[in-house]
């Protein structure tokens, strides 16, 4: 959508249906929450198609920092993504999961084809290393709090 409003300190854009987009310069995010923070570029999240890479986008932009690296199993991430059971308590059938598995590992090609992402799936285990930005460049972020907490994967770097 066209960007309705942008300052040094937010800036909101109408999106798809009733959503509207807003990004808000991360120190008064900071200063606002008290809290850490991580930036999610808006730029990069444009470029994704469909909630559920938007969703990963978002959990490895919040947990690995620029010019850090992660690891992740595959199904871990399958769990993590949609939970251990079906939301009516049943497990879910060898089928599903193999579904469930295709979309996730889609997902995650269509972040590695991001400039500033290198992503490789090694056997059941996914690399993932945001590359450090050069300073000065012209970017658009959001803020989010450190979601990839869980001792799920191991963070490193």
């Amino acid at each position: 959508g066209k960007t309705e409003l942008a300052s040094r300190l937010l800036a909101w854009r109408i999106g798809h249906g009733d959503f509207v987009e807003l990004a808000l310069n991360a120190r008064l995010v900071q200063v606002l929450l008290g809290t850490r923070y991580r930036t999610v570029d808006l730029d990069e999240r444009a470029q994704l198609d469909g909630d559920l890479v938007k969703h990963i986008h978002f959990m490895w932009s919040c947990g690995v920092s620029p010019g850090s690296n992660y690891s992740v199993n595959v199904e871990t991430l399958r769990r993590h993504v949609y939970g251990a059971v079906a939301n009516d308590g049943t497990e879910y059938t060898p089928a599903a999961i193999r579904q469930q598995r295709k979309r996730l590992l889609d997902a995650v090609r269509s972040i590695a084809a991001l400039d500033h992402w290198h992503v490789r799936r090694q056997g059941h285990r996914i690399d993932v290393a945001r590359k450090a930005r050069k300073k000065g460049g012209q970017r658009r972020w959001a803020s989010g709090p450190n979601l990839w907490t869980s001792s799920h994967g191991r963070r490193a770097g």
